[in-house]
Order: structure tokens, then sequence, then C-alpha cells
């Protein structure tokens, strides 16, 4: 622990600078800041005819702080969870370099038990991050479309693409997408969970002799995710697309954890 204390500082970094302060001031107090009579107006109140109006910005500039903060704690919250995953990965792979024993049944099982929770620890992990980016996303999508309520733009749109209404909907006037900074950091460092699968995986192979899922296998489900989120607003009839990497992230998220292995001299 004490040697990734780098490591744990540069979350706290992350968040609370860039994922937090940054953020906030560039998208909401900035803009707040620059009054109504600029261009500049926060991401949140897009959709309504006359901000300042409807909330005071002495209200609105708080709010804000405490809704950013709470955001840079989250995900301070997640990426450390993530850093513990990986340096309880680094440890077991750890345990026995030196003279590894892998004819005692009880302690290889042992090891590979905590080595297979581990890998559904992390792919779990990838996929809640994927979830979140996707989550981000459509919340930024929703602010520059046309629609007043949120639901209401996704029933639109998921009858534009059933033919059942040719409404549909379109983009605000000279609405411009939000910045993806926190989706573009989550993706990157969730990516860190790879890592951690790959030297598991090397360690169950190598050192225990026991087979591990497949790169492909816990690929598939977080490819399929980032696929949406990249097509997420591209074309009429999205919301098809969205419901379905939802099913299947939570399919992936509630499947059971990796069996127990059996000891081999105890027969079927």
């Amino acid at each position: 622990m004490a040697s990734f204390a780098p490591a744990f500082l540069l979350v706290i970094a992350v968040s609370a600078i860039v994922i937090f302060a940054l953020q906030w001031y560039g998208t909401y107090f900035f803009p707040l800041m620059a009054g109504p009579e600029s261009d500049l107006t926060p991401n949140w109140l897009r959709v309504a005819t006359d901000p300042p109006t409807i909330i005071p910005t002495r209200v609105i500039v708080p709010l804000s702080l405490y809704g950013g903060m709470f955001i840079g704690f989250v995900y301070w919250l997640c990426f450390s969870a993530l850093l513990l995953l990986y340096i309880a990965a680094r440890d077991i792979t750890a345990i026995d370099d030196d003279a590894p024993d892998t004819s005692d049944f009880q302690q290889t099982s042992g090891k590979l038990v905590a080595a297979r929770d581990l890998v559904t620890t992390f792919y779990r992990r990838i996929i809640c991050g994927a979830l979140m980016n996707i989550a981000i996303k459509v919340d930024a999508l929703y602010f520059i479309s046309d629609t007043e309520s949120f639901f209401t733009w996704l029933k639109l749109d998921l009858l534009a693409a059933l033919g059942v209404d040719g409404g549909g909907w379109t983009w605000l006037p000279g609405g411009e997408f939000s910045s993806f900074t926190t989706a573009i950091f989550l993706l990157i460092i969730t990516a860190v969970a790879y890592f951690g699968i790959y030297r598991i995986k090397l360690f169950v192979e190598s050192t225990l002799h026991q087979a591990m899922p497949s790169h492909a296998e816990l690929f598939t489900v977080p490819a399929f995710l980032i696929v949406t989120y990249v097509l997420l607003g591209e074309f009429t009839g999205f919301t098809l697309l969205l419901v379905a990497s939802l099913l299947i992230g939570i399919m992936q998220l509630v499947r059971p954890a990796t069996q127990h292995p059996r000891n081999p001299s105890a027969g079927e």
C-alpha cells in the first residue's frame, strides 16, 4: 500500500482538480458569471427558456458547487476501489513467486479461488465503468435535444425507430456537445482493470496450471458497451441500442461468480 501512495495521490488530484474543479468552473461557474448577455450557458439549463428568471445565480452557484463536489467524491471512490483491486491482483501473483507448491490441492485451490474471484470482480468493474460512461453521454445528449423531458426524448426516438411516429426529435439551435472529460478519464482508468486481469491470468495459467477465461470472453461485452457509447445520438433509434446494452450489462453484473475448483482426487 505504501508503494502505491503516489497512485492514490494521483487519484485524489484527478478527482478533485480535473473532474470537480476544472469542469465545475468551465461548465457552471464561468458561464454563470459571464451573465445572460454572453453566449455561454450552463449545460443543465440549455432547455430553459430564460434560466436567470427560473433559478437565481446566487442559488445556482452553491448548488452546482455541491453537485460537482459530490461527483468528484463518487469518482474518487470508483478510482480508489479499482486501484485497490489492482493491488490485490499484484499481491496474489507475488505470493509464491519463489517456490510455488502446486501439489497441495487445498493451498492451490485457495489461491485459484481468490484469483478467479478477483477476475470476476474486475470484469464487473469494467462493466460498471462502461455503463457509467453511457449514462454520462445520454445525459449530455438530452440537454442539447429539443425535448422537454428525458423520458419523452427516449420515447420519441424509440417510436421513430419503430416507424410508429415520424416526429422524432432534433438538436437545439446552436447546441453543442458537452465536455466528455469525465467519461474519457473513466474509460481510460477503467482500462487498467485489464492489466489486473492479465496479471492474474498469467499467474493462474503458468503457476497453478489452470485454465482461465480467454481475453476474448472478457472483451466482447465491454467492447459492445463501448461501441454503444460511441453511437449514442448518432442516428434515430439509438434507444434500441441503449436498451440492449443496459440489459446485457445488467445481466453480466448479476451473473454468478466463477465456480470454485474441485479436488481432482475426489472424483466426480
